[in-house]
């Protein structure tokens, strides 16, 4: 996910932001660790769809993943929260 692929995305569909709205937290923790902050919007890569989320809800899941007994990320962060999203499908890449 490089700037200056979604740079050329964002460019080509104006629609799209370059820039999206999420639920992060950076350390594993409580609910003190959790931020609401602006991350780049990622690119679709092969047969993956970009979706514009309208709501999301955080599950238990999201809460084991916060407090670091579930590791989806793999010790990567930021980590964005929200697996449960109502949302419609923005971007498709098929290359």
């Amino acid at each position: 996910m490089g700037d200056a692929t979604t740079e050329r995305i964002t460019e080509s569909v104006p629609m799209i932001p370059r820039m999206m709205k999420a639920s992060i937290f950076e350390i594993y923790g409580d609910a003190s660790v959790l931020k609401f902050a602006e991350v780049p919007t990622p690119v679709p890569g092969r047969d993956e769809a970009l979706v514009k989320v309208h709501a999301v809800g955080l599950n238990g899941y999201d809460l084991m993943a916060r407090s670091g007994r579930y590791k989806p990320n793999k010790g990567k962060f930021p980590h964005i929260l929200g697996l449960d999203a109502a949302a419609w499908t923005g971007a498709r890449n098929r290359r």
